[in-house]
């Protein structure tokens, strides 16, 4: 039983993962890894591991200071699509500035409003 326990939180952490990386700075993960990271050091106490019961307490705590900052009042500016801004690309997510945008010969993309993003040679922008 405690062995699928583990596997469920092994899940639980993987999914918050994800969701931090397809939509930085989302709350949801913090929430997922809080979970998974306190049923982590459970289970290593209860095996005796000391090591990985510090590594997922520390964890841990940093999910819970990441919470709290987010929870301070920085508010994310949102696109005019409702959209969180994203931080490369001024007043914009990152459909609308493309969806606007013409690419230049060079790669970079110009918008009509002047709004230029320089695309650094062999990188991907991610959302």
């Amino acid at each position: 039983m405690v062995e699928y326990v583990g596997y469920l939180a092994m899940v639980v952490a993987v999914v918050g993962t994800f969701i931090n990386a397809a939509r930085p700075m989302n709350r949801v993960c913090f929430y997922l890894w809080v979970a998974s990271n306190a049923t982590f050091v459970v289970l290593s106490c209860l095996a005796d591991q000391v090591p990985q019961t510090v590594v997922f307490s520390a964890n841990l705590v940093a999910c819970v200071i990441g919470l709290c900052a987010r929870a301070k009042g920085k508010k994310v500016d949102k696109c005019c699509c409702g959209a969180d801004v994203h931080p490369q690309l001024g007043k914009n997510c990152i459909d609308c500035f493309f969806n606007s945008a013409i690419e230049a010969p060079d790669g970079d993309y110009i918008r009509e409003d002047g709004d230029i993003f320089l695309m650094p040679e062999g990188v991907m922008l991610q959302s």
